[in-house]
């Protein structure tokens, strides 16, 4: 199985856990609030240690990554993709690939942009149905000729998936960004569109990834 931090990926399982039975009155108020700890205690290791949680970075996402591609999800947010555009690796248009963590967002606010300042107004919500993925095939599942690419396993380019992939939105980008405190993280708008985030990948393949790339 994928290698991921726990810590990370714990508290996004529990909150759309929570979320997704917030409504049925059947489960007890006891085991919601014994989730809702959990979810808190598995983010004190990071706190404890002064560490950040998993944030977006183009330059060490293109760099670490072996497979770089545009998917779509669909209409369903269910982690279950079809590879429209490859930057790097050899998938090919309309393989099929499952990176299951991409299903946690099937709820809006979990795709709510993070606002600042002066762009205060109405919340942009990525709709979720395009990604660009930056991620390490996992060598345990290679690709086999027969090319059943859902087989394929993933590992992140991070500290865990969430911080492995940007939307696409309208041909704007948003990726998982830390904030300045310990384990918070938002959703932001990268102000690159997807054409420019395409040339700076190129260019840092190029370069050997001896260029900034921006963030």
């Amino acid at each position: 199985m994928p290698r991921y931090r726990v810590e990370i990926l714990l508290p996004a399982l529990l909150l759309n856990f929570l979320n997704t039975m917030k409504e049925n009155i059947s489960v007890p108020f006891y085991v919601k609030l014994a989730c809702l700890s959990l979810s808190i205690l598995a983010f004190l290791p990071i706190a404890a240690q002064g560490g950040f949680g998993p944030s977006f970075s183009l330059k060490n996402s293109t760099c670490k990554a072996t497979d770089i591609f545009v998917a779509t999800e669909g209409d369903k947010i269910d982690g279950e993709l079809r590879v429209v555009d490859v930057w790097k690796g050899d998938l090919l248009p309309n393989d099929e690939v499952t990176v299951p963590e991409l299903g946690f967002y099937i709820n809006d606010w979990s795709r709510t942009v993070t606002q600042f300042g002066s762009e205060f107004g109405p919340p942009t919500v990525a709709d979720g149905k395009w990604a660009v993925l930056f991620l390490i095939r996992d060598e345990n599942t290679p690709l086999l000729p027969d090319r059943n690419t859902k087989s394929l396993e993933w590992l992140s380019t991070g500290m865990a998936m969430i911080d492995s992939f940007a939307w696409i939105d309208h041909n704007s980008t948003y990726a998982i960004m830390g904030g300045h405190n310990p384990g918070s993280m938002s959703l932001i708008d990268l102000k690159i569109s997807e054409t420019e985030m395409r040339g700076q990948v190129r260019d840092l393949l190029k370069s050997g990834c001896n260029i900034e790339a921006k963030e």
